[in-house]
C-alpha cells in the first residue's frame, strides 16, 4: 500500500516539505516512490503544489520522460482573512484532452464536491473553537495538516493585531 507523506526539508526553524508517495511499510524518512509536490508553510499565502501523472510502462516516470503520459498539476493556497475565516483557492491544470469541455466541467465539479465536503468539516471545527474559547484541543495525528494550518493562521492573525500597551496609574 502507498501513502502520501510530507518529507521535511529545509533548515532548523525554516521547514519546507516535499509531498511524496512512499510505501506505507517504509520508515518515515525511507525510500520514496515519487516526489509529487512541494509545501512551504512559512509563506503567506500557504501553498501546496502537486504534480501527478501516469505514462505508459517503460517511458518515463518518475525521473524520465513523462511527455507521453497524462499529467495533472494542482495548486492549493490558503490565506487568513480574519481570526475565524480564511480564503482557500485551488486550481487544476492538465496536459490531455485540452479541448474537451465536458471533461473540464466533470473535473471541476468533482474537485468542487470534494472541497465542499471539506468546507463543512472546517466550518464545524471553527464553530467548536468559537464555542469553547480557551479550551485546549488535542492534536491527533490524523488532523496534522489541519492543525498545522490552524497554527499558521493563528500566528499570522496575531502578527496583524496591534500590541496592547498598559499605562501606569
Amino acid at each position: 500500500m502507498l501513502k502520501i507523506r510530507l518529507m521535511r526539508m529545509g533548515m532548523k526553524g525554516a521547514p519546507s516539505y516535499r509531498v511524496v508517495v512512499a510505501d506505507a511499510r517504509s520508515p518515515r524518512d525511507g525510500r520514496i516512490v515519487e516526489n509529487i509536490g512541494w509545501y512551504n508553510p512559512l509563506t503567506e499565502p500557504s501553498t501546496i503544489t502537486i504534480d501527478v501523472g501516469v505514462c505508459p510502462t517503460g517511458t518515463g516516470a518518475p525521473e524520465g520522460d513523462r511527455s507521453q503520459g497524462v499529467n495533472g498539476f494542482v495548486l492549493n493556497t490558503v490565506t487568513p482573512e480574519t481570526d475565524g475565516t480564511c480564503h482557500y483557492f485551488w486550481s487544476f491544470c492538465r496536459n490531455y484532452n485540452l479541448r474537451d469541455q465536458a471533461l473540464t466541467t466533470k473535473l471541476r465539479q468533482g474537485v468542487h464536491h470534494v472541497f465542499a465536503e471539506d468546507e463543512k468539516i472546517l466550518e464545524a471545527q471553527q464553530k467548536a473553537f468559537e464555542m469553547n474559547p480557551g479550551r485546549t484541543f488535542y492534536n491527533l495525528n490524523i488532523d496534522g495538516g489541519a492543525m498545522w494550518m490552524r497554527q499558521l493562521i493563528d500566528d499570522a492573525v496575531a502578527l496583524e493585531k496591534p500590541e496592547k500597551t498598559t499605562h501606569a496609574v
